[in-house]
């Protein structure tokens, strides 16, 4: 009996399991580096983001105190300032103080009177205690 041989092909190698099982562990291995920059990827545009987000509010912090300084810098500014922290005071101006009148006070110290008077006993002792 005459054995035929199979003839062999040219892509028998191509064939064969070993082949298949070291094609299917290269996909594999690329499909999970591949993922594993992308997510890093994703990482990286995340913090781009937040820290562009950041440099906005610095940003505008920086321009509210520049708006600031410039201000400081006006001579409204420091003749407010002169007059509130020096006492100073321009040429021709004259200083009014107005003392409140002594009627006002008493009507002050009655409307508290009246207040406590309003109040329960027990709700006296929860304001002292508490100091409500």
């Amino acid at each position: 009996m005459l054995i035929k041989k199979k003839p062999k092909s040219k892509f028998g190698f191509l064939a064969s399991g070993i082949f298949i099982v070291a094609g299917l562990a290269a996909v594999i291995f690329l499909g999970a580096a591949v993922g594993k920059e992308t997510y890093r990827k994703y990482q990286i545009q995340k913090e781009i983001s937040s820290l562009q987000q950041e440099a906005r509010k610095v940003e505008e912090r920086n321009q509210e105190l520049r708006r600031l300084i410039e201000y400081c810098q006006t001579d409204v500014y420091k003749e407010l300032e002169a007059k509130k922290k020096l006492g100073l005071q321009k040429e021709g101006e004259k200083v009014v103080i107005i003392k409140p009148s002594p009627e006002s006070y008493i009507n002050e110290i009655d409307n508290d009177n009246l207040e406590d008077q309003e109040i329960s006993n027990l709700g006296k002792w929860w304001k002292y205690f508490f100091r409500e």
